[in-house]
């Protein structure tokens, strides 16, 4: 408590650079590609303000995360909604959906809100069939929600 208390003036490192470092590291990739946030609003929110304009699509799954179509309105995007398949991601479909207008095709596995999950393998495969009609770097996100 005391040695706390001595640096209880201090601001907190709003960059988290030691822990940007130290998450790199053990994830083998430079620092600036780790992205921290305060909760998966705010990051989902900066991937907002990264990639989405009004011409940018957003694909998601029919039961999905609330933030995902907020964050699409707030940047004026088409939010483009696939079916769900047993109230999970159909990643075949989500797959068929994707444009050259497509920024970012948001899964969170496990689904928040239904609870269903997509085995590893068969996420990392989709993932990379994804790359067929946005073969241009930076064209599209995939974020994937753990």
């Amino acid at each position: 408590m005391r040695s706390a208390a001595a640096q209880v003036n201090l601001y907190p490192d709003g960059g988290s650079f030691l822990l940007k470092q130290k998450l790199a590291q053990q994830l083998g990739v430079t620092p600036n590609q780790v992205v921290l946030g305060s909760g998966s609003n705010e990051v989902i929110e900066l991937l907002g303000h990264a990639l989405l304009s009004s011409a940018a699509e957003v694909v998601v799954s029919q039961f999905c995360f609330a933030v995902y179509p907020i964050v699409t309105a707030l940047f004026g995007a088409k939010l483009v909604v696939v079916p769900a398949k047993n109230y999970g991601h159909d990643l075949e479909a989500m797959l068929a959906a994707i444009t050259p207008n497509t920024r970012i095709v948001f899964v969170a596995n496990p689904n928040n809100p239904t609870g269903t999950s997509v085995p590893a393998e068969r996420l990392n495969s989709s993932l990379r069939l994804s790359r067929r009609p946005c073969d241009r770097p930076g064209s599209s996100l995939y974020r994937v929600s753990k």
